[in-house]
This record gives structure tokens, sequence and C-alpha cells, in this order.
């Protein structure tokens, strides 16, 4: 009897760990009106978290199953948050709870311009939206991390905007929201607010504003443009090698060498490294038309801008013998513009479109001549390297240099790269192709 006694004690108590464990994430409300959740809010002094989820969200489930119940993160939002779900789609299967939010759900979304789930909204006791956080998280602490920031009145980016749209222009709160505007990714006020916080500092070579100038700088009539095109020399002694050049150019690319290469076109950012182009290629480019072009505006760096824009211009119009030899002349008269992304550019244009024998050898000879490739730290260079030795005929090359790669990849632990090294080290002793 004292033996069944225990085992239902124990049951007792596992089942208790069981629930107590089930229930020290985040508690959300069973509130069912707007209303009640300020009042809530008001009453107990904490900020409202909302939880806006689809039932067909992927990643929204794996937030409901494998973020939210964790210990920490129910400690953190339940100490400062209403916590309330809305389901933002309708179902057959829908009970009475979320139908009681199928009016309020409907204005929120209108309101707010929902349309990417999950969306995670703050608002503090006013109901005044403070923060969002677009998308699910990898982990725990990167939620919280996140979430925190509406806690901060510095990062508060909606209440801070709201300021500067009633007209609040003192360097205080456009500095907070230029910074406010950043973590939250608002790619297109960005270089808004930061040009005219630019416009309130009487020191724009402080490495702060310097830093600030070369985030928000993207046309030659910003603030900025003329800071960077005219203290080249000091700037890149503070923030490093080419840096003012590279905006600068970029700029002047963008508004006179792209239009006149592509007869009125433009490039658009993708994000990660992607462009798009617009309009037709140019099929009659007069490159001493284009130089002409930009001396008018910029003697100092005309022949420059020209020289660099020849190899992207070939690349367009696939005439590789001209993109080959553009691209020696551009690291033979400016080998300091030869940084790695330019490097790997140049290469793997070559390895993917070019069998010329005569240009993938002279592809060899400058590769091996860079300082960067001496240095042998780049593992994407040097296989890189060691394919258009492959590509050459040179098999007892490409595989020692290849193997450089694999000891570059090993350095900074990039272990998955390695095992593609290592396989295509394998084609190259077979004989199979590279590439």
């Amino acid at each position: 009897m004292k033996r069944i006694k225990t085992i239902i004690l124990l049951a007792i108590c596992c089942n208790s760990y069981v629930y107590a464990q089930s229930n020290v994430g985040i508690k959300f409300s069973q509130l069912t009106t707007w209303n009640d959740v300020l009042k809530q809010a008001e009453k107990e002094n904490k900020y409202i978290f909302l939880d806006i989820y689809t039932t067909w969200c992927a990643p929204c489930k794996v937030m409901s199953k494998e973020i939210f119940p964790q210990q920490n993160v129910g400690r953190f939002f339940n100490q400062n948050f209403i916590n309330v779900a809305l389901q933002f789609d309708t179902t057959k299967n829908d009970n009475e709870e979320v139908k009681n939010w199928y009016a309020e759900v409907e204005k929120i979304k209108v309101k707010y311009k929902i349309d990417s789930y999950p969306t995670y909204l703050f608002f503090n006791q006013s109901g005044e939206l403070v923060y969002e956080i677009l998308g699910a998280s990898e982990n725990a602490d990167d939620f919280i991390s996140k979430s925190k920031n509406a806690l901060n009145p510095n990062k508060q980016y909606f209440l801070l905007k709201s300021e500067y749209e009633k007209g609040r222009r003192d360097s205080a709160l456009l500095n907070k929201l230029f910074f406010a505007a950043r973590d939250f990714q608002d790619k297109d006020f960005l270089p808004i607010v930061g040009n005219e916080y630019l416009k309130t500092q009487n020191d724009l070579l402080s490495k702060s504003n310097l830093e600030l100038i070369t985030i928000v700088t993207s046309k030659s009539t910003d603030i900025g443009f003329d800071v960077l095109r005219f203290n080249s020399n000091m700037i890149d002694s503070t923030l490093g090698k080419s840096v003012s050049y590279k905006i600068v150019s970029d700029i002047i690319s963008n508004e006179i060498v792209i239009p006149y290469l592509r007869n009125g076109g433009s490039k658009t950012n993708l994000g990660g490294g992607m462009v798009s182009y617009s309009g037709e290629i140019n099929k009659n480019v007069n490159w001493n038309t284009l130089e002409l072009k930009l001396k008018e505006k910029y003697p100092e760096l005309s022949r420059k801008i020209a020289f660099s824009a020849k190899p992207e211009y070939y690349d367009w119009t696939k005439e590789w013998d001209k993109f080959s030899e553009s691209v020696v002349n551009n690291i033979t008269l400016y080998p300091e513009l030869l940084d790695d992304d330019l490097m790997r550019y140049y290469m793997w244009r070559i390895i993917g479109n070019c069998e010329d024998k005569n240009i993938i050898n002279n592809t060899i000879q400058w590769v091996s001549n860079s300082k960067i490739f001496k240095e042998k730290s780049n593992p994407i260079i040097l296989v890189g390297y060691s394919i258009l030795l492959n590509k050459n005929g040179n098999k007892n090359e490409s595989i020692i240099a290849i193997d450089e790669a694999i000891d570059s990849a090993k350095k900074l632990n990039q272990s998955n790269f390695v095992v593609r090294l290592e396989e295509l080290k394998v084609k190259m002793i077979k004989g199979e192709k590279a590439w």
C-alpha cells in the first residue's frame, strides 16, 4: 500500500512538473477587446506585445512551439508586457475567442499595414506603437534582444518618428532617430534623417560623423558627398583604404556613367550584393566622350572612373577579350582599387564565361602577381586561381593551389566550404571538369 502511495505521489509530482514546464513561457492574455488590453496595460503599468500570426505560417509555428515556451522568454515578456496573440487569417475551425477579435484584427491590419507573418508589434500603455519586429528570430536570446528595444526610449522608432513628423529637428532627436531607423532597417527614411542630422553638425570630419556620412550619402547633392570627395586621404586613414573613393565613384557612376552606357538606364541595389540595371546597352560607346562628360564636373576623377567602367561594360556585352584587357589596364594604372570583392568579380567572370587560353593565362598572371593573392588568406580567391590553372591544363599546379585554398578555409573554420573544396579536388585529380 505504501509503495502504491509513493507511485501516486511521484505521478502527481511529475504531472505538476510537466504542467509547470508548459507554463514557464509567455502567458498570453485572454482579453477579447483592444480597450480591455489597454486598461490592463495601464493597470499593471506594462507595455503591450502583439503576436500576429496566421494558421498557415510555418515560422509562426516555430516561434510558438520553440521560442515562446522557453523560461527566459516567458520571464522577460510576462514581467514587461501584456501579451496578446492575434490570428490574422480566418478558418472554419476558429473558436469564439478568435472570432471576437475579427473586427479589431481588421482594423490593426489596415492601420499598421500588416502584410507579412509573423509580425510583432509593441505598444506603450497609451496604445502608441513604439516598435515592430518582422519575421521569426533564430533563437530566444535574439528575440529577447530585439524586443528589449521596445522598452528603450532611444530605440522606440515609431514614437521618435512621430516627433520628427510633428516638426522637431533638434540634433538630439535626429541622432536618436537615425540610429533607430538604422536598427529598424528603414532604408528609405535613413538617408533623409541622416542628412538632416548632418546639417546640424559643425564638425563633419569627426569620426562619428564620417561613419554616418558613409551610410547616408547616396547622391552628389547630399551634404557628405563633397566631404568624401575633397578629404579622401584623411577619411581613408580614419575609416579604411579607398572608402571615400568607392562611395564617390559609385554615385558618379549612377548619375553619369550608367545613364550613358545604358541609354538613360540606372542601377538598383537589391541587397545582398545583388543589383539590377534598366536601359538598353549603348552599342556605340565612345570612351573619350564619356571621359569628357566626367571631366566637366569631376576633372580629378574622370579618367579613373571611365577606366573602371570598362570591365563592367564588356561584361554586359560579353566581349571577354576586351573585358580581360580592361581589367589588366585597371589594375596596372590603379592597383589601390583592387580589393577582395573586385578581384573575385574579375576572376569569376572569366572562370564562368571564357575558354580562351590566352585570356585565361593572362588572368592567371595578374592574379598570381597581386598582393591579395600572395597573402594566401582568402580561400575563394585561392580556389578561383586553382580553377583557372585547371582550365588552362595545369593539373598539378591546380591541385597544389586547391590545397592552399583548403588550408585557408580550415584556418577560417569554414568546415562546409572545406568539404566542397575537397570534393572539387577529387574531381581535379580524376581529370573531371572542375567548373
